[in-house]
């Protein structure tokens, strides 16, 4: 992270690193997609998903996998940042991770108590008022 000249009002702005925005985004998109169906929207891993469709269980259990480990990347990652500058916090609501990718993903594993139980962390930590 480093430190650029903002606007005197708001204070100086924090940047991300060039690979530490990769890294970040490179976990986002780990999360998956929301795909458009017939009837619905489901929230799914993409094409870089490991396994193969033509072993369905598989591919379900590596895209599950993925899932959570990216979840808890996620996490980590929160509970780490600057308190006074939450800059992870900040590039995460500008990328509207919340609403193009947690809320979707738990409408779709609502069943999923581990799942359910990390998006319910992130979102916590994305609630939580700066200090």
């Amino acid at each position: 992270m480093s430190m650029e000249d903002g606007d005197p009002a708001n204070g100086p702005l924090m940047v991300l690193a060039p690979y530490v925005e990769r890294e970040l985004l490179a976990t986002i998109d780990g999360l998956g997609e929301l795909i458009d169906t017939d009837s619905s929207s489901v929230y799914t891993k993409g094409e870089d998903c490991v396994g193969t469709i033509s072993n369905l269980e598989s591919y379900v259990l590596s895209n599950r996998l993925i899932l959570e480990e990216c979840l808890s990347d996620l996490l980590r990652c929160l509970r780490r940042e600057d308190k006074d500058t939450r800059i992870f916090t900040f590039y995460l609501g500008k990328w509207r991770v919340v609403s193009q990718n947690l809320i979707p993903l738990l409408k779709t594993y609502k069943h999923e108590q581990p799942i359910v139980n990390a998006v319910g962390k992130l979102v916590l930590i994305f609630s939580m008022p700066l200090s």
